[in-house]
């Protein structure tokens, strides 16, 4: 199971400050360039502030939040950011009615890694896990998975990753690795433990979303 992040908690009473009110919203930074810069989110219970400070290579990004005016603050402990370009954003991707918090973290080879957070049972934000997606815009649906498509090591190659809502946790459920010029997907072991499914109907399935005709049955896992 995946850890919630460690919480520095600062609870007390008091109004969300004018220099935090003064910070530019999160949603309207130019994207692109928009990583990494204090800004602030409302979901119209909790304003949260989100503010940067350089750490060697890499920034210490700090969130509060605040309920009502009057209300309580929570403050996180410090959260390691390294080379992003996008702000953190709210999206509700489980169609629940309830926005999650994504904060950009990390990333590379057009990959960005998310640091996914959910209400918890105090309606204050927690990490309920990691996912890595080449933009928030490429997470979907699909069915109750979350789903995203990584470019692969060649042009004819990308890894399909899944993940599972479960008891406010994410779990990651299972990789394919696509091969257009095979025209076949491929279960991927992962490095991290994460079992993958060792189930021909998901490889039938994702091979007839592509249009392919594979021999699904034939195939055996690899390993990422």
């Amino acid at each position: 199971m995946l850890r919630s992040v460690a919480l520095m908690i600062a609870i007390s009473g008091g109004a969300v400050s004018a220099q935090d009110e003064g910070l530019p919203g999160c949603d309207t930074l130019a994207s692109g360039v928009a990583g990494r810069q204090d800004c602030t989110l409302d979901n119209g219970l909790l304003f949260l502030t989100f503010r940067f400070e350089r750490s060697g290579f890499a920034h210490d990004l700090t969130v509060t939040q605040s309920t009502a005016e009057g209300g309580d603050r929570e403050t996180s402990a410090p959260i390691t950011v390294w080379d992003v370009t996008e702000a953190p954003a709210f999206r509700d991707l489980d169609d629940d009615g309830t926005a999650e918090l994504f904060i950009p973290a990390g990333g590379g080879g057009g990959e960005v890694v998310f640091r996914l957070w959910t209400l918890d049972a105090r309606n204050f934000y927690a990490e309920s896990g990691r996912l890595v997606a080449p933009s928030l815009d490429a997470l979907e649906r699909r069915g109750d998975l979350i789903v995203a498509t990584v470019p692969g090591e060649t042009p004819e190659t990308a890894t399909e990753k899944a993940w599972l809502f479960d008891a406010g946790t994410l779990i990651e459920v299972y990789r394919l690795r696509l091969d257009s010029g095979a025209q076949t997907c491929t279960l991927v072991e992962t490095e991290r433990g994460v079992a993958a499914l060792n189930d021909p109907l998901l490889i039938a399935d994702c091979e007839a979303r592509m249009g392919w005709t594979g021999n699904a049955g034939d195939q055996e896992g690899v390993t990422e």
